[in-house]
């Protein structure tokens, strides 16, 4: 069933733009057109790409939409507390990632830069959202504008409340313009549009949608009150998040680059477009891209980043690298257990001071704190600290810090923070 539409119909898709004269060059077997329409453009085919990539030529510009793309693509879970670096699909994306730096076919440079580039087909691939490149590389084209505008009336014609759309003084007039070519532009058939691949043919498409639209219901939806709160609660995550962009309007030949682009578009909007909520949240920005771009294999002192800025806000001094807590087995623990007895150990060569006070406080449901342990540490041996968890840990956490004196209370770095499920 149909249970409504979005007015704007999100046509803002992150993909791929493609210089196809440039990509004839390798001699490829296959069309990755072709592949897409059929459903079975997979990562398989792009590493073939990355390795048959000619010498001297740039595979892909380097920037933020690549990596971002790549993680979603390859299924990353993007909600914050579902966010794992440890996964399968992480390790995909980086790996993949780690292939083109090492292969040194990421180009560098500014969006100016990359996109000459790409014009001379020295670039073959630039991961965009299709809005922000389609209007510079767009040749010239005419489109139409009318002087309608949409009232509401109480009682229209006599059928009740109507909103009419209709000519501003009654005369209805067409005005022919011509849209000026972009800064890059190509001829049509030297460039496309298309989905980032997808990990196997059993997987679906994931395609960042960047701007937000108004969901409209049917008139005709049976519960519609079930329906609101479905979509309530789909869109839970993106409360506080500014996106007013679904307010511009465009006439629709401007946004889609004639019939060619629709396979890519269709696909990302009506069925396989996804909300980045790492970027959204502000955990791509201030977490991933450092980590990645310096450390993206310690996959365990990215998820415990993640997990506090996700809580707090706060980054992590260090990823946590000062302190690690295990349980009974000397198991290395990433969020808290029920019921054990967590040994908290401290790692001495992170921690640039002779002499310290060590606070391991451990807060309820209601962040009443629970009970606490406090001791002062030398560094002359191996010094842990151990405090027992309750039988039910579902939203407690475990606050770890490091200060210079209990009279000066100065912090001498950044607190470590575990929560329980």
């Amino acid at each position: 069933k149909t249970y409504g539409l979005f007015t704007d119909v999100s046509l803002d898709p992150t993909g791929i733009f493609v210089n196809k004269i440039a990509l004839q060059e390798f001699n490829l077997q296959y069309d990755i057109h072709q592949l897409q329409q059929e459903d079975q453009w997979t990562f398989k085919e792009l590493e073939d790409i990355i390795q048959k990539t000619p010498t001297g030529k740039k595979l892909f510009a380097d920037n933020d939409h690549l990596i971002r793309q790549l993680l979603i693509s390859a299924g990353v879970k993007t909600k914050p507390n579902e966010f794992d670096a440890s996964s399968e699909e992480f390790k995909k994306a980086i790996n993949m990632y780690q292939k083109l730096q090492e292969r040194d076919l990421l180009m560098e440079g500014t969006l100016e830069e990359q996109m000459e580039a790409f014009k001379k087909g020295d670039l073959v691939f630039i991961v965009a959202p299709y809005k922000a490149l389609v209007q510079h590389l767009r040749e010239a084209y005419w489109y139409y504008e009318d002087n309608t505008t949409r009232r509401f009336f109480e009682n229209f014609r006599g059928w009740g409340p109507q909103t009419v759309t209709q000519p501003e003084d009654g005369n209805w007039k067409i005005t022919v313009r011509q849209q000026p070519a972009g800064m890059y532009a190509m001829p049509a058939d030297h460039w496309s549009f298309m989905l980032f691949p997808k990990p196997s043919i059993s997987s679906d498409y994931r395609s960042i949608l960047n701007r937000a639209s108004y969901p409209v219901m049917l008139t005709s939806t049976e519960k519609p009150e079930d329906v609101a709160f479905i979509l309530n609660e789909l869109l839970e995550e993106y409360k506080g998040v500014a996106n007013t962009e679904f307010l511009t309007r465009e006439p629709l030949q401007e946004r889609i680059q004639q019939h060619r682009d629709l396979d890519a578009l269709q696909k990302a909007a009506l069925r396989d477009g996804y909300g980045d909520l790492l970027a959204a949240s502000g955990i791509w920005e201030k977490i991933l891209k450092p980590a990645i771009q310096n450390n993206p294999t310690e996959y365990e002192k990215i998820n415990t980043a993640v997990k506090n800025y996700f809580h707090t806000g706060e980054e992590i001094e260090e990823g946590c690298s000062w302190v690690s807590i295990y349980d009974n087995n000397d198991e290395k623990m990433l969020e808290l257990k029920p019921n054990e007895l967590i040994r908290v150990k401290l790692n001495k060569a992170e921690i640039h001071v002779e002499k310290a006070i060590v606070i391991v406080a451990l807060y309820g449901q209601g962040n009443e704190m629970v009970s606490y342990e406090v001791k002062v540490i030398n560094f002359e041996e191996e010094e842990e600290v151990s405090i027992t968890t309750p039988n039910d840990v579902a939203g407690c956490k475990l606050k770890i810090m490091l200060w210079d004196s209990l009279d000066g209370m100065e912090p001498i770095i950044k607190p470590a923070i575990y929560y329980g499920k």
